[in-house]
């Protein structure tokens, strides 16, 4: 993605990838403003937005916030008959300990049961201790042949959305670098390569998730800052943009509706 939108420019450039471990928000920051690298692409929020300088272009187009659930073989008629959202919050749900998801969830009203790693969660579902576990529609797929090793499979009539975002963050003395990111985005949205990327990578995990066939459940995000593009649809997935026949060409497709 990066490639994409600094071509778009027509700015030469390099591009070195630095290797680092997870990070609080404020570590990023000084790590940036020190040039230990100029660019890096976090999940959002209010702090993240205070200390860095957002790219308010989501990266994913908010795929990260489409989720379907791992549950045990033998649940799937109790999920069959869920039809509302809070039907599904008095189940229990199983996330991490210090994913932004989680307070989303909880927020809404879900019960959550937290554990440091996924393998962890993994367990939980498969004792009992938790009823489901949320993945993202390009997460589950390849987890789902462990999963079902453990008798865990995906839930066949449910998903969830609620908004959120990926950006990319660049410290707050770089605004020429912030500046070109924007324009190289713009560019690349206006032209369809931006969506071409997107569904080159993610069509195939969307289009066997068979969005058209479920129940969405929509979640709302209260964590999500106010100045969140949410009302420019050109930024975020919708399945109506989806046709197979490109997509599984490797190509974008958008439906005119």
């Amino acid at each position: 993605m990066i490639r994409l939108i600094l071509e778009k420019t027509g700015r030469p450039f390099t591009i070195t990838p630095i290797s680092i471990p997870a990070l609080p928000a404020s570590r990023v920051a000084r790590y940036l403003d020190s040039n230990l690298f100029n660019i890096v692409a976090i999940h959002t929020d209010a702090q993240k937005e205070r200390e860095l300088r957002p790219i308010r272009y989501p990266v994913y187009r908010g795929l990260s916030g489409w989720r379907l659930l791992l549950i045990r073989s033998d649940a799937q008629s109790r999920f069959a008959n869920i039809r509302t959202l809070p039907q599904l919050e008095s189940l229990v749900a199983g996330m991490g300990n210090d994913w932004p998801d989680t307070l989303t969830l909880q927020d809404a009203g879900f019960t959550v049961q937290t554990a440091p790693h996924r393998d962890n969660l993994l367990k939980m579902l498969d004792h009992g201790r938790i009823d489901f576990f949320p993945r993202g529609i390009y997460e589950i797929w390849s987890e789902l042949p462990s999963a079902e090793a453990s008798g865990l499979v995906m839930e066949q009539t449910l998903a969830l959305r609620y908004p959120t975002a990926f950006y990319f963050y660049v410290s707050r003395t770089n605004e020429e670098l912030a500046q070109l990111l924007e324009r190289g985005f713009e560019k690349a949205i206006a032209d369809g390569s931006f969506q071409e990327l997107f569904f080159r990578t993610y069509g195939e995990p969307i289009l066997k998730a068979n969005l058209a066939d479920r129940r969405i459940l929509k979640v709302p995000n209260k964590h999500l800052p106010p100045q969140t593009p949410l009302s420019d649809k050109r930024l975020w997935f919708s399945p109506g943009e989806l046709s197979d026949a490109k997509v599984r060409n490797g190509r974008a497709a958008q439906v005119q509706k």
